[in-house]
């Protein structure tokens, strides 16, 4: 392993998720399945010298990040640039029903039917940014994540 790696994990599953529906800046919490997937992450990164865990302020990202930093006896330090993108109309909507409306087949036509009201794809020059302040320059984001990085 290189002398300094890093990690991102995706936040464990919410209600919504396995409704399929649009969550973006909507703060839903894990539901139960989601907490379990934290804790088998974090029994999988127990091995690892974890040196910070660094997490979008959501909910659903921030449980997970501090289930895995407990696990580490680390803290977690909360990054507002790393938040979920913004769906703007969409939040809540049925992906799959949205996708069939706009007559979109996979999830690279997602990018082409987002609303006005969204945030723009690629992603905001925020979401690109959001670590480099901690020196992790170079790392784009486009999901609601929490991240472990070894000393």
């Amino acid at each position: 392993m290189p002398a300094r790696s890093f990690f991102c994990m995706r936040h464990g599953v919410t209600d919504w998720n396995r409704q399929g529906l649009f969550q973006g800046r909507t703060d839903n919490a894990l539901n139960d399945d989601g907490i379990a997937q934290a804790h088998a992450a974090a029994e999988r990164l127990r091995a690892v010298s974890v040196g910070h865990v660094v997490s979008s302020p959501l909910s659903r990202a921030l449980k997970t990040a501090e289930i895995v930093a407990a696990a580490s006896s680390r803290c977690v330090t909360i990054d507002h640039g790393l938040i979920e993108l913004d769906f703007g109309s969409f939040e809540g909507k049925p992906v799959r029903e949205l996708m069939m409306q706009h007559g979109k087949t996979n999830a690279q036509g997602l990018v082409d039917m987002l609303p006005a009201d969204s945030e723009p794809w690629p992603m905001s020059p925020r979401a690109r940014c959001a670590l480099s302040a901690d020196g992790w320059t170079g790392i784009p984001m486009t999901r609601s994540c929490s991240f472990a990085t070894t000393p």
